[in-house]
């Protein structure tokens, strides 16, 4: 019964926390697991029946070194949608827009983030602006551990991203990737309901 109290009690401080003082806007049934880091709040909106995981870091980043972010010149910011399960440690730094879209499985330290830092040689690359593109996660995408999504990719609906991989272009939809640079291994066959190995250009899919 003790149990049971306490954790109500921070239940309903996290809910308060996360929409009073960090000023994130998310809907019904949505929760934080646990020493969620949120920078810039006001710019993260996040949908009903949600999940972030213990200590994940949910960063928007408004400007840097002097330069203006895209994001406070009224580009999207951080949008996590309805049902997204994530299960620890996320880490998403955005500048300009990261979106994922419904029903999205994150496992344990994935990285995403829609920008880098401006890479000219004669300069400190910490004294150069960032250069941002937006991220898109499609709906029913599954995410494995230690994934690294980095910016302007877009991952295509129910497709999944195994263990490890780093994910440096777009990922089709209904696919399977791996490695790094990720690239595809398997497809959904919807005639067979299953999936089946991705050979080379010249050669057809096999069961």
């Amino acid at each position: 019964m003790v149990y049971y109290i306490i954790s109500k009690i921070l239940y309903f401080w996290g809910l308060f926390y996360y929409r009073f003082i960090k000023r994130v806007k998310f809907g019904v049934n949505t929760s934080f697991l646990g020493a969620v880091h949120i920078k810039n709040g006001k710019y993260i909106k996040i949908g009903h029946d949600t999940n972030i995981g213990y200590k994940s870091w949910l960063a928007v980043i408004t400007d840097y070194a002097g330069y203006v972010c895209k994001v406070r010149e009224g580009a999207q910011g951080i949008y996590i949608g309805d049902n997204v399960k994530v299960t620890q440690r996320l880490k998403i730094y955005c500048a300009e827009s990261v979106y994922i879209d419904d029903n999205v499985l994150i496992a344990s330290e994935v990285f995403i983030t829609d920008y880098n830092h401006g890479i000219n040689a004669e300069m400190d690359y910490s004294t150069q602006s960032l250069v941002s593109s937006p991220v898109y996660i499609g709906k029913g995408v599954w995410i494995g551990e230690k994934v690294c999504i980095l910016p302007g990719v877009k991952v295509g609906t129910k497709s999944i991203i195994a263990a490890g991989s780093i994910v440096t272009k777009d990922v089709p939809e209904y696919t399977m990737v791996a490695g790094n640079p990720a690239k595809v291994i398997k497809i959904w066959d919807h005639n067979y309901k299953k999936w089946v190995r991705k050979y080379n250009e010249k050669e057809k899919l096999s069961i």
